[in-house]
């Protein structure tokens, strides 16, 4: 793989950043302001299929421990100057560490349970694809089954719709979701689910973390479809890292509020259900206590989170990305911005790790990509010393 700009500039800075699963617990609470669109937050995995485990109590009251979704006007400003860097450090977790609504679960991920192509009525998907051409992405895969009938009236399933395995046949035919064309057929895909499984299920995903489909599949190509500029990654054979992540998560809000759309108005009054969307976020802190450093964390947190959080909520992009993405960025028709907005009735929040950022105003110079668009340098360590302890499991 070709070594990027990002790389070589996070030697010159003696930064090195690592993918580590998690690193501290801490107490979230976001508290914008925003027309009064409010979703519950899901922490974790559980938002994934998965399964419920014990059946949610009435909400707490907000000052006794539940979690509100609202967005910030621009970017995510009021997020930042209202979080707290303090970490919450426990040595024992139990059930009483959790507001009674807190939901726990367990997930899987549709190509680690649905079974072979072509066996079960299961065609090929990318993820069958990419796998095969790389043999060796997987070390092992736990083989098991998904049923949406529960064995025990404890357990509730939470179903996600797309969890990145599109069909081979719609990337052969259109590209997938580099094509509008996608929105229509997702609708479609969506609506038989709710005919076929609406009277079980009750919590409905449409994607899980189309952040990390956007940007694994068609900036870094290292996930499928496996697509990026080849510049950026010699393994890709096409796509541009400049472009193609913009579009994928344009036309992924898109039909993700299609979908929405006829889940509420021919489903959800008789199925008595409630349909969100499964969003990942690191957490970001400055590097160093500068102005330029605390707005590249707002920078960090608009390119990730904002840019399916604030079009969900306001209907647009986040005015960061706007100014730094320009013409390369989409933009939504009024009908569109009407059919987004408020499009969720929860929000699931998939976290995983925290990184310092530092602002990298010399990466405007770098070839055009999502990876440097943001301007912004992410690490796990500060001065030598990391940012949490590394756990594994």
């Amino acid at each position: 793989m070709k070594k990027n700009v990002v790389d070589e500039e996070k030697e010159k800075r003696a930064h090195e950043e690592n993918t580590v699963e998690g690193d501290q617990a801490r107490q979230v609470r976001v508290d914008a302001v925003e027309e009064g669109l409010v979703g519950e937050l899901l922490f974790g995995e559980a938002a994934c299929s998965g399964w419920k485990v014990s059946g949610a109590e009435e909400r707490e009251e907000d000052e006794e421990g539940s979690f509100i979704m609202r967005s910030a006007p621009i970017g995510t400003e009021a997020a930042i100057s209202t979080f707290s860097t303090d970490v919450f450090r426990s040595t024992s977790l139990n059930r009483s560490s959790f507001p009674k609504s807190f939901i726990f679960g367990t997930a899987s991920s549709a190509y680690q349970c649905e079974g072979a192509a072509n066996v079960g009525g299961r065609g090929p998907s990318i993820w069958d694809t990419y796998t095969h051409n790389y043999p060796g992405f997987f070390i092992s895969l736990p083989i098991h089954s998904f049923e949406i009938e529960p064995s025990n009236s404890m357990l509730e399933p939470f179903v996600t719709i797309f969890h990145w395995d599109l069909p081979q046949a719609l990337e052969d035919e259109y590209d997938g979701f580099l094509s509008p064309d996608i929105v229509n057929d997702f609708q479609d895909y969506a609506e038989l689910c709710f005919k076929e499984f609406g009277d079980r299920v009750k919590h409905w995903i449409t994607l899980n973390e189309p952040w990390t489909f956007s940007k694994y599949g068609y900036a870094d190509g290292i996930s499928p479809p496996g697509r990026c500029s080849t510049w950026q990654n010699l393994s890709c054979t096409d796509g541009d890292s400049a472009i193609e992540p913009y579009i994928v998560t344009h036309n992924q809000l898109l039909a993700h509020a299609a979908a929405v759309n006829v889940y509420k108005t021919k489903y959800q009054v008789s199925q008595k259900g409630i349909i969100g969307i499964s969003l990942a976020c690191h957490w970001i802190v400055p590097l160093y206590d500068t102005e330029l450093d605390q707005f590249a964390s707002q920078r960090a947190l608009d390119f990730m989170f904002g840019w399916f959080m604030e079009p969900l909520t306001i209907g647009e992009y986040p005015k960061s990305m706007q100014s730094l993405v320009g013409s390369r960025l989409p933009k939504f028709s009024d009908n569109e911005i009407k059919l987004l907005r408020g499009s969720f009735d929860f929000i699931g929040l998939n976290y995983y790790t925290s990184y310092y950022a530092t602002d990298a105003p010399e990466l405007s110079e770098a070839r055009p990509s999502y990876l440097t668009d943001s301007l912004v340098i992410l690490t796990s360590e500060r001065n030598g010393i990391p940012i949490g302890e590394k756990v594994s499991l």
